[in-house]
């Protein structure tokens, strides 16, 4: 039986998968103080089937010491051959080049995307025209629901299906399916770790009390001014009356300032148990190419640098039917990675993390903001953590 005590949250990644196996249905998510949601089991409907820890991912994945030395997976670098697609996407357009695909066979596209209440949560596509709803980052755990059980149900249909997610996400889904689909691509993403939804929330009625207006979208990467990882990129925010509020660079932006000093990431983010290669639950995994212009100067036109890599002869298939419309190149793993620590390094969490907590529902975010989540804080944190590395 799945059993997660207050000490024991670095144990969860909040995949759902146990309460999507369970036969008596007797998980539930319940939304805890940080505003991560954890399994809670009703004993009296449980019947001990241990089904939960079987398909739970962070179990399964402990007893696995791979490591990169001898299995480096082939590493792409580049971008979507069709500007308008690459100019929409957070950086090079992978993405919507493997949709694209599948909704051309008919399959369906499963990915992380807003509802209108602005939560970030799994939904699935099966339109060309309906991929804006699931492409660009989006720096906020997402509620996956019952989402591996309508992947299931489409592939035992024969239908084609891409699943996009975490890596951990990615890893609880095929332990959930437990055998391969010929129809089934899997891609996670190099993952920093994933934020509070209730911390973004409270940002949000934030930003709807200071500019008394109703934010309807919400976009934390943005290229209007180039893709520059030191440079212009940051969020924008559309309100219900027209109204445009640009935070950029994103060091104006409160939010992605307390993300990047990993000061409310989720609890089994610092301690992640999927930070190795290749992935044998990953067909592909993508990310922006930061570090691209020092090593591979003819890959950056500052519109967006795709880092890909193939993680299984399936990824690799997947990819040699993709790649004429994706300009590109074979690159060098260990230079690409370089830049990229989060592919096999966990977050460290920020000294101030406890006291955040404590203080969210007590203290106005405004006061937790300047406090905490300031471009000064989060050199502060870089600091630190570069002092403790020596």
């Amino acid at each position: 039986m799945i059993n997660i005590s207050k000490e024991k949250k670095y144990d969860c990644c909040g995949c759902n998968a146990c309460t999507q196996i369970c036969p008596t249905q007797c998980i539930s998510m319940v939304v805890d103080e940080e505003g991560f949601k954890y399994p809670q089991i009703m004993k009296d409907k449980c019947i001990g089937c241990n089904k939960c820890e079987k398909v739970c991912p962070i179990i399964q994945q402990k007893n696995n010491n791979s490591t990169y030395d001898d299995l480096k997976p082939k590493t792409i670098g580049g971008w979507h051959k069709n500007e308008e697609v690459r100019k929409k996407s957070s950086s090079g357009g992978t993405f919507t080049l493997l949709a694209e695909f599948v909704l051309k066979n008919k399959g369906i596209v499963f990915g992380a995307g807003f509802n209108e209440d602005l939560e970030v949560n799994h939904l699935s596509v099966e339109k060309i025209e309906d991929l804006d709803k699931l492409r660009g980052s989006k720096y906020v755990q997402s509620n996956i629901k019952d989402t591996y059980l309508k992947v299931k149900e489409n592939l035992e249909k024969s239908r084609m299906v891409l699943f996009v997610g975490t890596p951990c996400q990615t890893a609880g889904l095929n332990i959930f399916l437990n055998k391969d689909y010929d129809t089934l691509f899997k891609c996670d993403f190099i993952c920093h770790g994933v934020p509070s939804p209730s911390v973004f929330k409270k940002y949000i009625a934030y930003l709807e009390e200071r500019y008394q207006d109703k934010v309807i979208e919400f976009k934390f990467r943005n290229k209007d001014k180039g893709w520059k990882p030191r440079g212009q990129m940051g969020t924008i925010i559309k309100f219900k009356t027209g109204r445009i509020k640009r935070f950029m660079p994103a060091y104006k932006d409160f939010f992605m300032n307390g993300f990047l000093t990993d000061i409310y990431l989720r609890p089994s983010c610092y301690n992640c148990q999927f930070k190795s290669v290749p992935k044998n639950y990953s067909d592909l995994t993508v990310a922006d190419f930061w570090g691209v212009n020092a090593i591979y100067p003819e890959l950056n036109d500052n519109k967006g640098t795709s880092l890909v890599f193939i993680n299984t002869e399936k990824g690799e298939k997947l990819f040699d039917k993709i790649k004429c419309n994706f300009y590109h190149i074979q690159c060098d793993f260990d230079k690409a990675i370089k830049k990229n620590p989060s592919l096999l390094n966990s977050s460290k969490p920020s000294n101030k993390r406890e006291k955040f907590f404590e203080q969210l529902d007590k203290k106005s975010f405004k006061t937790l903001a300047l406090k905490y989540m300031t471009i000064f804080s989060r050199v502060i944190h870089i600091s630190i953590k570069f002092i403790n590395r020596k």
